[in-house]
């Protein structure tokens, strides 16, 4: 079984369709209205015992140290591709209530038009097989993507990129946060009611059609998700320092 924790900004589509996917918005460069929101990376986060190989984008894989002896891999995506995990063989892949545990994008007038066509997104990801589930980490919710039955292949594939698990490992991280690991990094708030201007949530406007996102509502986290359980490395050093990344939660369904 694999674990799949994601992280940060991702709009998950598909809550009452088949064909299921969870859209990033592109935060690696400035946006002219929202000029002091820091960069974002998408990263899959892998623990040094858990890799077998790589074949990724030249200059993007850091080892990043946790403290001590600890460091963790990590995997930046510089581009926009479609990513795919070792999910294919699992049972068809299920949105667990993710309408009640998930905000919803809405502006002022409570509409939000997503470009499914063309987005402005840095990862699409195709997500063909298991079981996802919203909770709780440090006032952040968290969708946990549990594959019971992973392809044979241990492959996380990012167009004509790939990372190669061992076949024992049990937990990967796949975010899209602001470098949380940053010596500088000292987090935000887990609500934002009024409209400031640096809320990471309104990198949400580059999923929007007309790439504005203005009016774009902050919500607050359910205070009644259950707390996630994990183990892997990466999740462990953030849990004891800032998190709340001002606004950065998955979101579904605009509708």
């Amino acid at each position: 079984m694999l674990t799949v924790h994601m992280s940060g900004l991702m709009y998950f589509n598909g809550c009452e369709s088949p064909a299921k996917e969870a859209l990033l918005p592109n935060g690696t460069q400035p946006l002219d209205y929202y000029p002091n929101i820091p960069p974002h990376y998408a990263s899959v986060w892998v623990e040094p015992d858990d890799l077998e190989t790589d074949h990724w984008w030249p200059g993007q894989k850091y080892r990043r140290e946790l403290g001590d002896t600890a460091y963790v891999w990590e995997f930046r995506i510089p581009e926009p591709a479609i990513v795919t995990f070792p999910d294919q063989r699992d049972a068809p892949a299920r949105f667990h209530c993710f309408e009640y545990a998930l905000p919803k994008l809405k502006l002022d007038n409570n509409e939000f038009e997503v470009d499914l066509d063309c987005p402005n997104v840095i990862a699409r990801v195709l997500i063909r097989g298991g079981n996802l589930a919203v909770y709780a980490f440090k006032q952040v919710a968290s969708v946990k993507w549990t594959i019971k039955h992973p392809d044979e292949a241990m492959e996380i594939k990012a167009d004509g990129y790939s990372i190669t698990l061992k076949r024992e490992t049990r937990e990967v991280v796949f975010s899209n946060n602001s470098d949380l690991l940053a010596p500088d990094y000292h987090g935000g708030h887990d609500c934002l009611p009024t409209a400031d201007p640096d809320n990471h949530f309104y990198l949400y406007s580059q999923l929007e059609k007309n790439r504005y996102g203005g009016g774009l509502k902050i919500p607050c986290y359910r205070h009644d998700l259950e707390p996630l359980w994990y183990h892997h490395s990466y999740f462990k050093r953030l849990q004891n320092g800032p998190l709340n990344d001002s606004g950065c939660t998955g979101t579904c369904c605009s509708k």
